[in-house]
């Protein structure tokens, strides 16, 4: 890709990881019971906590429940974000296989996530609960590996 200005491959090579973080915007994760949505959560907060509002099913009284941030997503959103600038920023060969390696580090972390909530939900609704992964996971997965492609195809020459 010598044709293309190294500004141009750096904008092109961070694309994916920009797009990467917007997904966490987007619903990540929906629980539900018996087919009927509880709880739905984006991946910032996942990442960086928040806090959900119950009513109570008998009573009709309504409280407020902190739901702690998860360390998998919070790696997550923290190695897209090394990723792309190091996709923008870092010149070279070595610039391209850092910004793989932070891609990796979030896909792992996204692997952790996936696997901890799945096991976690199961364990503590005793099997009533069910888990189902959004876009914003799924796009932000894919972009992921986009990325890693990006930063090889597009690498500046040494």
């Amino acid at each position: 890709m010598t044709d293309l200005s190294p500004n141009r491959r750096a904008a092109l090579r961070a694309t994916p990881f920009l797009l990467a973080i917007t997904c966490f915007l987007l619903p990540f994760v929906e629980v539900s019971c018996q087919g009927r949505r509880v709880a739905q959560f984006n991946g910032y907060q996942l990442a960086f906590g928040t806090n959900i509002e119950r009513t109570e099913p008998f009573s009709g009284r309504k409280e407020e429940k902190k739901i702690d941030g998860e360390p998998a997503a919070l790696i997550m959103v923290l190695a897209v974000a090394a990723a792309g600038a190091l996709a923008a920023v870092a010149r070279g060969p070595i610039g391209a296989k850092a910004s793989m390696a932070a891609s990796g580090v979030a896909l792992a972390a996204a692997v952790g996530l996936k696997l901890r909530l799945d096991s976690e939900i199961q364990r503590q609704g005793e099997g009533l609960f069910q888990i189902e992964w959004q876009i914003g996971f799924l796009a932000c997965a894919l972009l992921l590996f986009a990325g890693i492609a990006a930063a090889w195809w597009l690498r500046d020459p040494p």
